[in-house]
């Protein structure tokens, strides 16, 4: 994801290289690259919520094992025979192989260490703003094979100072059975984030988000725009001291414990 004054669209196939959230079979938050989120060119950005680890080390129990075994740190397995229909180990800092660990003859096995495994959140990150005090940006998104809980708000589109300091951001809201939009964005003078009073509900399908942010002395901004509609939001931070230094979007953070599917994204970019 480059940025210029005229912005650039997120190339497809580098997507992955920014931020690797993917765990093989859902594990965890999965990114992937697939035709079926596409709204120009031939490919566009799934986005998985993963059902993160719960168990620090794993020690898989002999004599056999024919199950997949995930841990948030170590798995260790030792005197124990893969066998069929296979197995697949997950880590998320070492596996353990001790002498005694065999595979049965022609029986799939696979392990991996994924440092991504302990989150159920996955994202990429732009990192091309540069101290902006006006940043704007313009993607498509489609929730339909999101099940978004109640009460469990997903953070989207949020944007950060140098010093990490979240200054805005778009959250994933299910309302009365429809998915929404919320905006919030920090006020200095609060020293608070504080939301606009209306949400935006989404309709079925693709939908054309544009965003506009901007520092001001009680007329700093963050607002929203849906498939052209006029742009709405708040329009009196006191922010004049903020700035943006980089963005992160997909299933970004909030609470999926209930929450699952996936989200389609494509024809992100973004402009000064």
């Amino acid at each position: 994801m480059r940025k210029s004054r005229c912005g650039t669209r997120w190339p497809a196939a580098l997507v992955l290289l920014l931020f690797g959230a993917a765990a093989e079979q859902g594990v965890a938050g999965r990114l992937e690259v697939v035709g079926s989120a596409a709204t120009i060119g031939n490919s566009g950005l799934k986005v998985t919520a993963g059902a993160a680890c719960v168990v620090e080390d794993v020690v898989v129990p002999g004599p056999s094992v024919n199950t997949d075994q995930l841990a948030c740190n170590r798995i260790t397995a030792g005197n124990v025979q893969v066998i069929g229909p296979g197995a697949e180990f997950v880590a998320g800092g070492s596996i353990h192989l001790l002498p005694g660990f065999s595979v049965a003859q022609g029986v799939p096995f696979v392990a991996h260490v994924d440092p991504f495994v302990a989150t159920a959140h996955a994202f990429v990150q732009d990192n091309s703003p540069n101290a902006e005090t006006a940043f704007n940006a313009r993607f498509d998104l489609r929730l339909n094979s999101l099940n978004v809980a109640i009460n469990e708000d997903v953070g989207h589109f949020n944007g950060y100072s140098a010093d990490g300091t979240l200054q805005f951001q778009v959250v994933l809201r299910r309302v009365s059975g429809q998915n929404r939009l919320v905006l919030l964005a920090r006020d200095n003078a609060a020293n608070a984030m504080v939301e606009h009073s209306s949400d935006f509900p989404l309709s079925a399908g693709f939908n054309a988000v544009q965003l506009d942010w901007s520092a001001g002395a009680g007329d700093g901004r963050f607002r929203v725009s849906l498939d052209g509609a006029p742009m709405s939001g708040l329009t009196t931070l006191n922010n004049a001291s903020s700035r943006i230094d980089s963005v992160r979007w997909g299933l970004v953070d909030g609470n999926l414990n209930l929450t699952a599917g996936f989200i389609e994204l494509d024809d992100y970019f973004s402009w000064r």
